[in-house]
């Protein structure tokens, strides 16, 4: 999505919160229906498919809060659809990385960098399958307000965001899904040159097309992955070259 549009997206969000509309149901608000809500259709449908192939049983793990009235998942109507599309870009890289399809280790981690978190969907994922260390989101303040929100009534507490990359130390383990690839050019510069980033050995990204220059250094594996779905997106993949 072109970053101009999400200037006035971000507009209509803040009016939503600013008017004290009703949360519970926070994933009906059209510009947010529209940009981070996954529903029922084809390309849920493939994502289910290979969720039930690779990783079945963590639908039931991951359950579902509710929290904002997601759409239900028609193959596991445990959980949502977003968790299943949450589950499928996290299955994609665990198998990458060659772990085991009856784990999700995500406590290999000690810390998780999310460029641009929507409403909170992949930090709380990464909790619900048990991982205690610290999450940083970096997003809009706007976005920031909400997933805070989210969290908090999702998971009964409040986690770590920002929106200043200074206050990020370096993540063993950067994901961005979409919102890097609806950056400006330059705001995508700016973060891969970040040091923290520009340290960092693990990655997880989505819908980008082309490998960063900051951060393509000898030491890494990166892989560009086609998504086998109607939607043309790619993954972009990165691991240190000594690891299996």
């Amino acid at each position: 999505m072109p970053a101009d549009i999400w200037k006035h997206l971000v507009v209509e969000i803040a009016g939503y919160l600013k008017r004290g509309d009703d949360k519970s149901r926070f994933m009906h608000w059209p510009p947010i229906e529209w940009t981070m809500v996954a529903g029922p259709g084809v390309i849920a449908s493939l994502e289910d498919e290979h969720v039930a192939r690779t990783r079945p049983d963590l639908p039931s793990r991951v359950g579902e809060s509710w929290v904002g009235d997601p759409p239900r998942s028609l193959r596991f109507p445990m959980t949502s659809c977003n968790m299943i599309r949450m589950i499928y870009h996290l299955g994609r890289y665990l198998d990458w990385m060659g772990a085991s399809p009856a784990v999700a280790p995500l406590n290999q981690w000690a810390s998780i960098l999310e460029y641009g978190g929507g409403f909170g969907a992949m930090h709380y994922l990464a909790r619900k399958l048990g991982f205690v260390g610290s999450y940083v989101s970096f997003d809009l303040p706007i976005l920031i307000e909400l997933q805070t929100w989210y969290l908090r009534h999702s998971l009964g507490r409040t986690y770590e965001l920002c929106t200043d990359l200074a206050a990020v130390k370096q993540p063993a383990l950067v994901i961005a899904t979409s919102s890097l690839a609806e950056a400006l050019p330059a705001e995508q510069d700016a973060f891969f040159a970040w040091p923290a980033v520009r340290a960092t050995n693990y990655f997880l990204i989505t819908d980008y097309g082309s490998l960063p220059g900051a951060v393509s250094r000898p030491a890494l594996c990166w892989e560009r992955l086609a998504v086998p779905h109607p939607s043309g997106n790619q993954y972009l993949f990165a691991r240190p070259r000594e690891d299996p």
